[in-house]
């Protein structure tokens, strides 16, 4: 606070021996305190007026809110950035580790589904960037089977990472499913349930039961 003082006394000394200086007549931003000790920024702006003696007003505008939306979107971009390098880097593990497996039309099926499941769970943190609800993430990979399928457990909030995770594996055991197990058929419910054990989040088994049962 000292300090801004005495940037100011030499920017009004050097105006009224050279009738200009960089801080009288622009908007400079910086810290003020109040007489209770707290500190926050602010704009100011120093006007001469033509007057003899000299005059100057002094306009401050508390720039609070402005420096912390500013900081949000710096924190905002940081984590785009972040997130950005991630998805790629799982996009490339999922290109990598299906060609190594699979090959023309298969391949190109394949990997297509997959940054399609990617997808829709980006979709689903874009609600939230926080995380997104664990029965959600379950629920958009198999919505096409929606009257084939019972989801039971508690609705926990996934982290971004874990959900990007999560989503890849519904999908690949969708998949799996659809081809061989419980959804080939269209006389049977797959029941999907988790529970939380600890820190642990469980996902049991999927069971099959035949539709008239339940």
């Amino acid at each position: 606070a000292e300090a801004a003082r005495d940037a100011h006394r030499y920017a009004f000394a050097e105006y009224l021996t050279k009738g200009q200086s960089p801080m009288i007549g622009q908007r400079v931003d910086v810290t003020i305190v109040r007489a209770n000790g707290a500190a926050f920024p602010a704009e100011i702006a120093i006007m001469p007026v033509p007057e003899t003696p000299p005059v100057f007003v002094v306009f401050v505008r508390d720039i609070s809110e402005q420096k912390q939306a500013e900081a949000h979107l710096v924190f905002l971009l940081n984590e785009l950035a972040h997130r950005s390098k991630n998805l790629l880097a799982v996009v490339q593990s999922i290109v990598n580790r299906t060609l190594r497996d699979h090959e023309g039309s298969a391949a190109r099926e394949i990997i297509t589904s997959r940054i399609a499941a990617l997808a829709r769970s980006h979709a689903s943190l874009a609600a939230d960037p926080s995380g997104a609800p664990l029965r959600k993430i379950v629920k958009d990979e198999l919505d096409g089977f929606s009257n084939l399928i019972v989801i039971e457990g508690p609705d926990i909030l996934l982290n971004a990472s874990a959900a990007q995770t999560l989503a890849l594996i519904v999908h690949e055991l969708a998949t799996n499913s659809l081809k061989h197990g419980a959804l080939s058929s269209d006389d049977g419910i797959l029941d999907v349930s988790g529970c939380v054990v600890g820190d642990d989040v469980r996902i049991e088994n999927p069971r099959y039961y035949p539709h008239k049962s339940k």
